[in-house]
């Protein structure tokens, strides 16, 4: 969702810009920093940009994995105050059930994409 993150030079400044150590998943990072220091945020249901996963990048070539592992770590620990533990599993799902419960209709539209795109690649290998 980074290519579509938009936000305030004085909002980027506020939280110290990026962590220049984090070298996986920094976005989310400055995101979590952002709500930590009380940042406002405004979700919009469009499409204003598009993420290609590859076998060369960060996400797609899993060269990175244990860095990301260790970077998810850490942020965990800055927004929960404490080491992850077995639990959290569990609570991580509860919490991801609940945000479909709440929003159904977001939920149908993620679910439509995945089935439009799965259709999309199917008749591409087909021609």
């Amino acid at each position: 969702m980074q290519q579509s993150t938009f936000f305030r030079r004085q909002a980027f400044l506020d939280v110290g810009g990026f962590n220049i150590e984090n070298r996986t998943c920094w976005d989310a990072e400055l995101l979590v920093d952002f709500g930590l220091s009380c940042k406002k945020f405004k979700l919009v249901r469009d499409y204003w940009s598009v993420f290609t996963i590859h076998d060369s990048s960060i996400s797609g070539s899993q060269k990175l994995q244990k860095e990301y592992l260790r970077d998810c770590h850490r942020i965990f620990k800055k927004i929960i105050g404490r080491e992850p533990k077995r639990i959290d599993v569990i609570f991580r799902l509860v919490a991801r059930l609940q945000k479909w419960l709440l929003d159904p209709v977001g939920f149908i539209f993620r679910i439509s994409d995945c089935v439009i795109k799965i259709f999309r690649n199917k008749i591409t290998h087909l021609k």
